[in-house]
C-alpha cells in the first residue's frame, strides 16, 4: 500500500523493520545522502495499480526460483492476481484493510501494554504514560463487574482485561475501547494529554465504524490520524528519548492509520463501500443477514450513550 523504507533498530542484530516518520536519528539515514530524514504524512509514497501491477509481471517473468523469490520479498508480491484481470478494480484502493488485527488486535493492545509498563520491556522514559498496577486492578475488575449490566445484545461479556487477557477477543477489545476504556481511563494517567490522545483515537476509530460516511468526515479521518500519529510519536517518546526505544515503537500499524481513509476521489470503490446519492458512503452492504440489524440499533444506541458520557470529558 505505500513505498515507505523501514529501519532497523540500530546497533541490534534484530531484523525486524520500523517505519517511523521522523527518522532524521537513525545512523543508516545519516549515511546516506538520498535517504529520506521525514516522511510528509500527508504526503506518503502511495503504491498505484500500475506500478503493482508492472511489479508482480516481474515476478512472474522471472526465469530462476532465486530471482523469483528475490523480487516477491522485495515487491511483496508473489504474481499477477486473477482479480486484475476485472478492470473494475484497482489495486490496492479496491480491497478494505483488515480493521480487526489492525485495530484491535495490535493497534490497542500495543498502547495498553506502554500504558502499563510491559511493551517490549521499555519504561516511559521521560513520559507519564504508565498507570499503576493498582489502577490497572481497579480498571480489570471494573470491566469484569461492567457486563453485569450490560444486556448480552450487545457482544459477548468482556473478563478482566489485566489477568485474563489472553480471553479477550477482537469483539472484547473493541467494545472495551469504545465504550468502557473512556469512562474506566478518565482521570488514570498523570498527564491528562495521554487520556485526551485516547479519546480522539475513540471519535476517529467510531467514525470508522458508521455505516455511512459523509465526505467531511472522510476528511476529518485523514486530518484526525495525521494528528493522532503525529502525538504518538511525540507523547510516547518525548524529545531526547534514545534512538533504540523511538524505533521500536514506530511500527507499520501505526503508520497504516494514516492511510486509513479511501481518498475523496476514487477511481473504483472498495468492495461493498458506495457512495450515495447524498455524497456519503454507505456500508450497509457489509451487514449481510437481516439478523444483525437489531444489532446495529443495539450498538446506535449505545453509542449514544458513550458520546454523551465521553464528550465532556475529553479534557480530563
Amino acid at each position: 500500500m505505500c513505498e515507505i523504507l523501514g529501519l532497523r533498530v540500530p546497533d541490534t542484530r534484530a531484523t525486524t523493520h520500523y517505519v517511523p516518520l521522523n527518522r532524521s536519528s537513525h545512523p543508516a539515514v545519516h549515511a546516506d545522502n538520498t535517504a529520506i530524514v521525514k516522511y510528509n504524512p500527508r504526503d506518503l509514497p502511495l503504491r498505484t495499480h500500475g506500478a503493482l501491477i508492472e511489479q508482480a509481471r516481474r515476478v512472474q517473468s522471472a526465469t530462476t526460483n532465486v530471482e523469483l523469490d528475490r523480487l516477491a520479498k522485495r515487491y511483496g508480491i508473489k504474481g499477477v492476481p486473477m482479480l486484475s484481470y476485472l478492470t473494475s478494480l484497482s489495486f490496492p484502493v479496491s480491497f478494505p484493510y483488515d480493521f480487526m488485527h489492525l485495530i484491535w488486535e495490535n493497534l490497542v493492545k500495543n498502547l495498553i501494554l506502554f500504558w502499563t509498563g510491559e511493551f517490549k520491556g521499555l519504561d516511559e522514559g521521560r513520559g507519564e504514560y504508565v498507570v499503576v498496577d493498582a489502577i490497572w486492578e481497579a480498571v480489570g475488575a471494573a470491566t469484569h463487574a461492567s457486563g453485569t449490566t450490560i444486556p448480552s445484545a450487545y457482544g459477548a461479556r468482556v473478563p478482566n482485561i489485566m489477568t485474563d487477557r489472553s480471553y479477550v477477543s477482537a469483539e472484547m477489545w473493541s467494545f472495551w475501547t469504545l465504550y468502557l476504556g473512556p469512562v474506566l481511563l478518565r482521570g488514570r494517567f498523570q498527564d491528562a494529554k495521554y487520556y485526551r490522545h485516547f479519546i480522539q483515537l475513540v471519535r476517529l476509530l467510531t467514525i470508522c465504524l458508521q455505516f455511512n460516511i459523509s465526505t467531511a468526515e472522510i476528511e476529518e479521518i485523514d486530518n484526525g490520524f495525521v494528528k493522532w500519529v503525529q502525538d504518538y510519536e511525540e507523547y510516547i517518546l518525548p524529545y531526547g528519548f534514545v534512538c533504540y526505544t523511538y524505533f521500536i515503537i514506530s511500527d507499520c500499524t501505526i503508520n497504516i492509520l494514516l492511510i486509513v481513509s479511501p481518498p475523496a476521489q476514487l477511481p473504483s470503490m472498495p468492495f461493498f463501500i458506495l457512495p450515495t446519492a447524498s455524497g456519503q458512503w454507505d456500508l450497509s452492504g457489509v451487514i449481510g443477514p437481516s439478523r444483525w440489524r437489531g444489532i446495529v440499533a443495539n450498538y446506535s444506541q449505545l453509542s449514544e450513550v458513550g458520546a454523551t458520557l465521553t464528550d465532556p470529558w475529553t479534557d480530563s
